[in-house]
């Protein structure tokens, strides 16, 4: 594979080129302090913005019965239409900020997203209309389908290889966490007001972190990186540098396999974010105190999955086995499925049953979750990485926006939900395993190429430099 990128000439020259003065032990070692400090603060930040994600969840029957809808309007106004912009919205800003995250001061660039689609969130609860609530739920999407892949791609700068799956792990945590406590808050208060209080800490962390924060060094953890170098290397002086930089990861066919597993992938997520709590309660006969056990039992499976995950990840990719790692995730979401078709199909005569197949689905599924975002770091370089991850959430955003759109319309055609979710599940998941099943044949020409890459980059900023000098 390493063969189809040979005809690309890296635009160096085009890119920043400064002198950096060295910097002291006692310098660096603050930096070092700073940037744990950084690295709480965008976690936090980043835990809590998910918390508006599902807060519809535990109340679309209620919202529904304010806006005067019958069962089949809120399955297809409230979790298919709204879900369809919250994440469409979402995957558009995305790629409209791709513009800028590898070109601009990525600190700023995510304060402002976070303020704008949060700001957005806390407006929901003052909507007198399914017109307002529907804009206004879906320039929300704005704050995670705009700020995740900024956070990805400075998450990135902060870790180097071996740690980067086990760290987007604990990230990953503070995202399942941030979305489970904005579900549990609005299970216990009235809808309007639980879109006011998932929005009010995500500001408040955001603002901390763009005071305290600054953006850190681009690729200053790569192996190939120049320790002397501010990362101005991996920076572009124009749009149409990055343009024809970043026109290279439509070559790579492991980019390709990992957009292409995202949007089959996520479809069955949005069952989970939008109906599964509601469908336990209707459907299932739980009560509401149940279902939340459901759910956050669910939630604590992805945290223990994710955190297998995540160590597995690390172990592999330190050995350089990335082959069998993109195995084990296929096989990890196959297993996943079939809990999740269990748990959707099966009338257990007591909550544990339900508990039982929510833990199993949540800590199989999660396995590729944990180690596909680390697989982009280590097959992107540095100045073409934020842009990767916005496409990659785009991906994302459409299968989590269509998802509920799509499962609305089988609930309609087919006559039921179990119906909707069964077909959902087992296409969504199995194309998804596909898709990564197919990485083993091309990930490991993928990261030598990103090696590589970087390393020619790296060398042509040294080489200017003894120019100048």
């Amino acid at each position: 594979m390493e063969k189809t990128h040979h005809h690309q000439t890296l635009n160096v020259e085009k890119m920043k080129v400064t002198n950096l003065p060295s910097s002291s032990p006692l310098a660096e070692k603050k930096t070092n302090n700073n940037n744990k400090l950084e690295i709480v603060l965008l976690t936090l930040t980043t835990g809590f913005l998910f918390a508006d994600q599902n807060v519809m969840a535990p109340n679309l029957t209620a919202i529904a019965d304010d806006f005067g809808f019958d069962e089949i309007e809120r399955d297809k106004k409230l979790g298919g239409e709204i879900s369809l912009a919250f994440f469409v919205i979402g995957g558009t800003a995305s790629m409209a900020i791709a513009l800028l995250i590898d070109k601009a001061d990525r600190r700023w660039l995510f304060t402002g997203t976070v303020i704008l689609g949060e700001v957005s969130c806390a407006l929901t609860g003052l909507s007198r209309n399914f017109s307002e609530f529907f804009w206004l739920r879906a320039l929300t999407g704005i704050s995670i389908g705009g700020a995740l892949p900024i956070f990805m791609s400075m998450f990135a700068d902060y870790f180097p290889t071996g740690q980067r799956a086990r760290s987007t792990v604990f990230a990953g945590i503070a995202m399942s966490v941030g979305t489970g406590l904005g579900q549990t808050v609005a299970s216990f208060v009235e809808w309007r007001i639980s879109f006011v209080l998932v929005s009010v800490p995500a500001i408040l962390t955001t603002l901390i972190f763009a005071l305290t924060a600054k953006d850190i060094k681009r690729g200053g953890k790569e192996s190939y990186s120049d320790k002397t170098s501010d990362g101005s290397e991996f920076e572009h002086k124009s749009y149409k540098d990055l343009f024809f930089a970043a026109k290279d990861l439509f070559r790579s066919p492991a980019i390709l396999l990992i957009f292409m597993q995202g949007l089959p992938g996520s479809i069955p997520w949005g069952i989970i974010s939008v109906f599964l709590q509601d469908y336990l309660k209707e459907e299932r006969s739980l009560n509401s105190e149940e279902s939340v056990a459901v759910l956050l039992i669910f939630g604590l499976g992805l945290l223990g999955g994710s955190m297998f995950g995540g160590l597995v990840g690390d172990y592999l990719f330190a050995r350089q086995k990335e082959r069998m790692l993109t195995v084990v995730m296929s096989v990890a979401t196959l297993v996943g499925m079939g809990f999740f078709l269990l748990m959707i199909n099966v009338s257990f005569s007591t909550t544990g049953g339900f508990i039982l197949m929510a833990i199993a689905t949540g800590a199989t599924s999660s396995f590729t979750g944990a180690n596909i975002k680390p697989l982009i770091m280590e097959i992107t370089t540095p100045d073409v990485r934020g842009t990767a991850f916005a496409w990659f959430s785009l991906a994302d955003d459409m299968g989590k926006g269509l998802g509920p759109f799509i499962i609305s319309l089988l609930i309609e055609s087919l006559g039921g939900r179990a119906a909707g979710f069964n077909l959902a599940i087992t296409v969504g998941w199995s194309l998804c395993a596909i898709n990564v099943f197919l990485l083993n044949f091309v990930i490991v020409d993928a990261v030598k190429y990103a090696r590589r890459r970087g390393e020619e980059i790296s060398k042509a900023k040294t080489v200017a430099l003894k120019d100048l000098t």
